[in-house]
């Protein structure tokens, strides 16, 4: 593992919602007296897959068991909360394991019911069929969670979240399905930066209490945040810069997109399918403040 595959705070969230849940496979907790609770994250910041080095590792190509086999191999974090994969039984019920001489034999994981989400996702579910459904339906709604979820984020919370997303590496060529989704979040954490300007608009801080949790409003002026996430949300909308058409594409063609920006713009499916690539981009940036101060 590289010191970059440990994340913390919002960002594994994040990455999931902008590739499209593709690294919940590949991402695994970590707990230690030290660091306190993480994730790792072996996956690329720019495709979602897994990172090139993660591809040299003999332990991403360790197959599951189909929830009835033994498992060969078992996972465990080490005192500083690595984790770690041990050969043998888990059980010592079960003995030792050996492997024979002069014969193939493949070892397999078992990675528990927590993967459980993963397999549905993947089509290969050990859920029976009602169970597994209703699992379908509430991973139908991931998307909106996460959305939801903001709306509770401290300021600092959203101070790492436009950090990360800043350093992703976004590509100026299609497909820009990732690209267009951290416009969404962009949205997303303008709108909670709002929202708590809002909240504490007639707050006194003289007044307030010992211990009194300001959400870090007292701190979001001094570090420009609004105009820092209005920056981040101008150059992701930038990668379309040469046509507006494909920038209406890009919106239209995701469920989401139409969803939250049409929300952010007041604007129906219809009316956003509709528009002009330029009038849509203009009702955009008009929603976001860019001409003028929020």
């Amino acid at each position: 593992l590289r010191p970059s595959d440990f994340r913390d705070g919002v960002v594994p969230l994040l990455k999931n919602f902008i590739f499209n849940s593709e690294c919940e496979a590949w991402c695994f907790s970590a707990n230690s007296d030290e660091t306190g609770f993480k994730i790792y994250d072996i996956t690329d910041d720019q495709t979602g897959h897994l990172h090139s080095a993660a591809r040299r590792n003999l332990m991403v190509y360790v197959n599951e068991t189909d929830g009835k086999e033994t498992p060969t191999v078992w996972a465990d974090h080490d005192p500083e909360g690595s984790v770690h994969y041990l050969l043998g039984h888990k059980d010592l019920g079960l003995g030792p394991y050996t492997l024979p001489l002069g014969i193939w034999s493949e070892v397999k994981i078992d990675y528990g019911a927590a993967y459980e989400r993963v397999r549905v996702r993947k089509g290969y579910s050990r859920l029976p069929d009602a169970e597994r459904e209703l699992e379908e339906q509430k991973i139908e709604n991931d998307d909106h969670e996460t959305m939801n979820d903001i709306e509770q984020w401290s300021v600092d919370d959203v101070e790492k979240a436009m950090a990360y997303i800043d350093n992703l590496p976004f590509s100026d060529r299609p497909p820009k399905t990732p690209a267009t989704r951290a416009i969404i979040l962009s949205v997303r954490l303008y709108q909670r930066l709002v929202a708590v300007k809002r909240e504490f608009a007639s707050f006194d801080p003289q007044k307030a209490s010992e211990g009194f949790c300001d959400n870090g409003w007292t701190t979001m002026e001094k570090k420009q945040l609004v105009p820092k996430v209005k920056s981040l949300f101008s150059k992701l909308l930038g990668l379309w810069r040469s046509s507006d058409q494909q920038l209406k594409s890009a919106f239209t063609s995701d469920d989401n997109s139409l969803f939250y920006i049409g929300q952010l713009i007041n604007r129906n499916t219809n009316d956003m399918k509709s528009m002009t690539g330029a009038s849509l981009r203009q009702a955009i940036e008009q929603a976001m403040g860019m001409y003028g101060s929020s």
